[in-house]
């Protein structure tokens, strides 16, 4: 599965949802240690059935991929 995400919206303290129920739900989190990102089912935004795609990032990745998103944007 391939979790494209077009649209975000930020709710304090983790959550982000797509307006749109043709696109992927998302939700993030962080803490000392980590940051996470649940992707769920296209058209989930209750996220009843469990997120499909988790994903966890320590520090130093986290740092790789800020670095290959900025790469990203530049171009």
């Amino acid at each position: 599965m391939v979790a494209i995400i077009k649209e975000t919206h930020y709710e304090k303290g983790k959550s982000i949802s797509s307006k749109s129920s043709s696109q992927v739900a998302m939700e993030y989190n962080w803490d000392d240690e980590f940051f996470g990102i649940w992707a769920y089912r296209n058209g989930d935004l209750n996220r009843e059935h469990g997120p499909k795609q988790k994903l966890q990032f320590n520090k130093q990745v986290a740092k790789e991929i800020y670095n290959a998103l900025g790469k990203f944007l530049s171009k």
